[in-house]
């Protein structure tokens, strides 16, 4: 293709990047849009990057300077507008006051015990604990602190720390090489800048802090690799198995010594937060809250037929043959945060409790290998849970009925994971590999 033809055709791909950036922009401007119109404006937002992300040379055409000139007004965007969708950012703040201004524990003490907090009103989940890790309670009681009893400053703050962890994503990934693409899919994804910057989420705290991590793992620095994994696990302990793939990938790679050394500073570091935090009280929240489930949950179907079912006990088997499953396919892959990113979506998949924006974990892992099969299917499942989502939450972009739901998603998502492995596995069988591990680099 001669070079003007390049040329052109890359900036075919940057119209369509602009016009995803504009759908995402009137999305979190219209908090009264017509539902008919909000749903226009969330396939509008994704339809032209999954078109850009398929196309060879739109996708080659597209620069970084495009990229950041598009992404940079959607950040400041997402943190100056009201929340959207998901209310926890109230939650964060509740907590964070409880720590700041009452000096109690949020692990041991409800949110309605303090019904006169101007934070309060605001708050959905009032009659539980923190389930959130130690190291994340401290950064929201300092915000608090600076927030005092400012519903604006507080949602700020959130929204800001949000916007900072997406940021600090993009910077690494193209400091690492990553294409503008593969960096456009994260900052003019609405996924990630209406549902997780503008919600405020810290998902995306732990999504950094994994990818550091990917990183040292490449450098080979064990220690450094159980800090990073020790401070994701301890925003939210879920992102742990993250480090339980991140252990399996260097167990073949690295001295065993190296391997302990990982392992016994990531257990350290939580052990010792936990301790300080209130021990068995501060893990006791998790352990009450393995019994909650939610609509875009496989567990949903399962749970309206027998509400008395063991779903801790129930869901954490199964979240261990699908992780063993994906771990078997994945796990020689030669890069970590496919490994990372494949042991994650396993756990979104069969979780018990599942919200649009825990992609967050995922998707900045699997943006250093954006044209993976993988990585394409995750980006769907993204895209498809969030416009569920946002249809039926009564305080969603689009106010729509539930016509089809985050549960089809689910399966969706299964599906298309269970033949990707099925696929691997015969594609690896006619290399003379049986167990597809030499097409897990070109595969996904």
């Amino acid at each position: 293709m001669r070079p003007s033809s390049v040329t052109r055709t890359g900036r075919i791909g940057e119209a369509f990047l602009a016009g995803s950036a504009v759908a995402t922009g009137a999305l979190l401007v219209g908090t009264r849009l017509r539902p008919v119109t909000s749903l226009e404006l969330l396939v509008g937002a994704l339809v032209p990057l999954a078109a850009v992300a398929v196309v060879p040379a739109w996708r080659a055409g597209v620069r970084m300077v495009t990229v950041a000139v598009l992404g940079a007004p959607l950040i400041v965007l997402a943190v100056v507008r009201p929340v959207h969708l998901s209310q926890d950012v109230w939650s964060y703040a509740m907590y964070g006051r409880m720590v700041a201004h009452y000096h109690v524990s949020p692990y041991t003490h409800l949110p309605k015990q303090f019904p006169h907090d101007p934070i309060y009103q605001r708050v959905g989940w009032r009659h539980t604990p923190s389930v959130y890790g130690p190291l994340f309670t401290a950064v929201s009681a300092v915000l608090m602190a600076g927030a005092g009893a400012s519903t604006l400053l507080a949602r700020v703050a959130f929204q800001g720390l949000a916007a900072v962890a997406l940021v600090a994503i993009a910077r690494m990934l193209w400091r690492r090489g990553a294409s503008p693409l593969a960096i456009a899919l994260l900052v003019l994804n609405p996924v990630v800048v209406v549902g997780i910057v503008n919600g405020g989420h810290n998902d995306l705290l732990v999504g950094a802090s994994m990818l550091a991590a990917v990183f040292k793992l490449q450098e080979r620095r064990p220690v450094a690799v159980g800090v990073l994994l020790a401070a994701a696990g301890l925003v939210k302990a879920t992102a742990l198995l993250a480090a339980v793939a991140a252990v399996v990938w260097a167990w073949r790679r690295w001295e065993r010594r190296a391997v302990f050394a990982m392992t016994a500073t990531m257990g350290a570091l939580v052990g010792v937060a936990y301790l300080a935090a209130g021990g068995m009280a501060a893990v006791q929240p998790l352990r009450d809250a393995a019994t909650h489930w939610s609509h875009a949950s496989i567990w949903a179907m399962v749970t309206a037929r027998d509400p008395h079912l063991a779903i801790s006990e129930l869901s954490t088997l199964v979240i261990g043959v699908v992780v063993l499953v994906v771990g078997r396919r994945w796990h020689l892959d030669s890069s970590p945060s496919v490994v990372m990113g494949a042991f994650l979506l396993a756990y979104l998949l069969a979780a018990p409790y599942v919200m649009p924006w825990y992609v967050g974990w995922a998707l900045p892992l699997l943006a250093l290998r954006p044209q993976t099969v993988l990585s394409r299917v995750a980006f769907v499942y993204a895209s498809l849970l969030f416009v569920a989502y946002s249809m039926g939450s009564a305080h969603g972009l689009l106010g729509l009925p539930l016509r089809w739901s985050t549960l089809e998603t689910q399966v969706f998502a299964l599906v298309a994971i269970a033949a990707l492995a099925v696929w691997k596995r015969r594609v690896g069988a006619l290399k003379g590999d049986p167990s597809g591990v030499l097409s897990a680099a070109s595969a996904g």
